[in-house]
């Protein structure tokens, strides 16, 4: 399973548990063209995602590159990521909410540099031993 998940657009850092609260709740802010089929007034909406299991490996897609009918652009945000993540409160109505399956370790992480017209992904992973290396291309070194 993976989750694709926005981006907060900001000036300032955001932690990931930022970027997963916007992505189970996300409101429209303008007209959207929903029409109450009762009354026919268009209206904005809001969005609610939950997860209803929790697979073994989650992979997390970070929706860095924002793409609309006139512009696309990259979001250069920074995003925190912690080691470790508690994916309980995102399923409030799931049995296995209340379980330790909830909870991931980071071992892995792929993040792009350069542009929206070219650039580079290097991954950042962890071993068994708890030591990080960064794999770009040929080229891998120790990290920590």
């Amino acid at each position: 399973m993976d989750l694709s998940i926005p981006i907060p657009k900001q000036t300032r850092t955001v932690g990931l548990t930022d970027c997963l609260s916007a992505f189970v709740t996300e409101e429209s802010m303008e007209k959207c063209g929903y029409r109450c089929a009762r009354c026919k007034r268009e209206d904005n909406f809001t969005k609610q995602l939950t997860v209803q299991r929790f697979p073994q490996v989650l992979v997390i897609h970070l929706k860095r590159f924002k793409v609309d009918f006139t512009k696309r652009e990259k979001l250069n945000t920074g995003v925190n990521i912690p080691l470790t993540v508690d994916m309980a409160p995102y399923a409030p109505y799931s049995k296995d909410a209340s379980k330790s399956n909830a909870n991931y370790e980071l071992y892995g992480i792929s993040h792009h540099s350069g542009s929206l017209s070219g650039g580079h992904y290097i991954a950042d992973v962890k071993t068994t031993d708890g030591s990080w290396f960064r794999c770009n291309d040929s080229m891998i070194s120790k990290i920590s």
